[in-house]
């Protein structure tokens, strides 16, 4: 029985790790669900952000008497930022998340009706779309830290947990940046001592903004912090950076559109660039949790393949010990009948089996070989066959004991009995 501990121990750990598995699969699961709800949201947000763009271009376009293209063209945006457009995909994204949208779709339509009807500058409208969608990257930043800390949890989760950080590090740079870009644009477009305000507000983005840019160039996914690195060295970047360098620090700087055209342009190029990371980073957010689902899942079958093929051989062990001994059971269980009915001729042989009905067999072996000494014996005594080797042999126990006590009381009776039958014929012959 002994060796029934180790399987049972082994089987013990067995469903323990089951139950780990099939806690970690269930997370896993979650996650996979969730990050889709995620993906969607990063879209809604990149979305947003493209019509605020595109709005702005079309308010500057027409507070300085230009066309949007010529606008577009200068800073480098691509014919895809059209008001139309944007407000197309950002619909969608809407559509797609439904309830579980952080902004409603009356939010984003009020708005829009105030823009239409041009009850707002294009630097105010510029505001009202940074706080609409910063909700939707508050939204974000929670749930990807929720979902980070769930990923840790899971066995394997850890590259997860990296690009979770990463998505979430591109999605703050891209809305710091968009304020930190709106900022100064207000800085450097509204009239002499009216931006105390957006330099306040450029400070407090700035560093948000660095924060998240920090993050993303140390990240260990090189195609993270790779392209990201190669980004910051582009020329109209660097001219942006100290610019916005130059304004935190109260160092003088051109004021008006034209002479900051390439600081613009270059606020334009990190956009782009970030969006496109915000792109890779979710991909490779969604590839890995839908990786780390399968391969979770994937353990947690083999596991229960394990188990499964563990308890079938503990089954069928369990009725091969049962039979090993019930089996030699029920041959001693009759061969006790028959002796019981007086048959000595039962041999058991050599029963298979436990230690323990072996040693039975043994015991109930030996009583029979006794008994059959005993039924000689006592076969040769009936017969005053003293002399029978069989007398000789001894009979263990107090029965052996007073059967020999016996024989040797009958012995000596019978040598008296002969001395006294020779004394008598001896007598009776010298008398006559």
């Amino acid at each position: 029985m002994l060796v029934m501990l180790p399987m049972v121990a082994f089987g013990t750990l067995a469903v323990d790790n089951v139950l780990r598995y099939h806690a970690s699969a269930d997370v896993a699961s979650r996650i996979a669900r969730d990050i889709t709800t995620t993906r969607h949201t990063v879209q809604l947000f990149r979305s947003l952000v493209n019509e605020a763009i595109a709005v702005g271009l079309e308010k500057a376009a027409s507070e300085n008497h230009l066309s949007v293209a010529d606008i577009a063209g200068v800073l480098g945006y691509g014919p895809g930022i059209r008001v139309a457009e944007t407000r197309r995909a950002t619909d969608a994204a809407l559509a797609s998340l439904g309830e579980l949208s952080p902004v409603s779709a009356g939010q984003v339509h009020a708005l829009r009706r105030q823009v239409d009807a041009k009850e707002v500058a294009s630097i105010d409208a510029s505001a009202a779309y940074v706080a609409l969608y910063g909700r939707i990257t508050t939204v974000i930043e929670r749930g990807l830290s929720d979902l980070r800390e769930r990923a840790v949890q899971v066995g394997g989760g850890s590259r997860l947990a990296v690009a979770l950080s990463d998505l979430q590090a591109a999605t703050t740079a891209v809305q710091s940046g968009a304020a930190q870009s709106a900022d100064l644009s207000e800085v450097l477009l509204s009239p002499a001592g009216q931006e105390p305000s957006a330099l306040v507000r450029l400070g407090s983005d700035s560093v948000t903004y660095d924060s998240a840019a920090a993050v993303l160039a140390t990240s260990s996914d090189a195609v993270i912090s790779v392209p990201w690195k190669k980004t910051m060295t582009v020329p109209d970047i660097v001219v942006y950076e100290r610019t916005v360098a130059k304004v935190q620090q109260g160092q003088p700087v051109s004021m008006g559109t034209s002479p900051n055209l390439a600081a613009f342009k270059g606020a334009v190029v990190r956009y782009t660039s970030l969006v496109s990371l915000v792109a890779v980073a979710s991909g490779l957010v969604e590839q890995r949790a839908h990786s780390l689902e399968s391969s979770v899942d994937s353990v947690y079958r083999r596991l229960l393949i394990g188990i499964g093929l563990l308890t079938l051989f503990l089954v069928a062990f369990a009725l091969s010990l049962a039979r090993s001994i019930t089996i030699p059971l029920d041959k001693l269980a009759r061969s006790a009948r028959s002796v019981g009915a007086g048959d000595l001729a039962v041999d058991l042989g050599s029963l298979r089996g436990p230690r323990e009905t072996t040693q039975v067999a043994a015991a109930f072996n030996d009583l029979v070989a006794n008994l059959r000494l005993l039924e000689s014996k006592s076969r040769a005594l009936a017969a005053g066959e003293l002399e029978d080797p069989v007398m000789a042999v001894p009979l263990p126990g107090r029965l052996g004991e007073s059967i020999a006590r016996s024989v040797s009381v009958l012995s000596g009776s019978i040598e008296a009995r002969q001395a006294l039958q020779q004394q008598l014929h001896h007598q009776a012959f010298h008398d006559v």
